[in-house]
């Protein structure tokens, strides 16, 4: 299920290779079963094409979440690809899609009932 509510819980995974740094670059966006679901952001660039294996329960140095800014932009770009697909429940029109004021300090999102609390993802049959 998607869930927006906890943008600043770390970043951290068990075993694996990122290639990358996750410096302010993850958003926590929901989970499925027992897997959590991450956006991260990183310049092309920064990608290492030959990542090193890191140990399990490795952590970052810097914080892992994005800054209060980016994350408004994260989830803009998310209410516009979910009502770009008219996504189950998201009921909201097309002109309103950039709505919101990503430089307010609290910014509303009123304008789409429940958008910010969690939306069940459909079942395929």
């Amino acid at each position: 299920m998607l869930d927006f509510r906890y943008p600043h819980r770390p970043f951290n995974y068990k075993h694996g290779k990122l290639g990358f740094r996750p410096d302010h670059a993850a958003c926590y966006i929901g989970c499925t079963d027992s897997v959590d679901i991450w956006v991260i952001f990183v310049q092309e660039d920064k990608l290492d094409d030959n990542p090193k294996s890191l140990p399990a329960g490795s952590s970052f140095p810097n914080p892992t979440q994005l800054s209060a800014k980016h994350f408004r932009q994260c989830l803009s770009w998310m209410l516009y690809c979910l009502s770009s697909i008219a996504y189950p429940g998201l009921h909201l029109h097309s002109s309103r899609r950039y709505a919101v004021n990503l430089d307010q300090n609290s910014p509303n999102w009123s304008f789409v009932p429940d958008f910010r609390n969690v939306l069940p993802l459909p079942k395929s049959k």
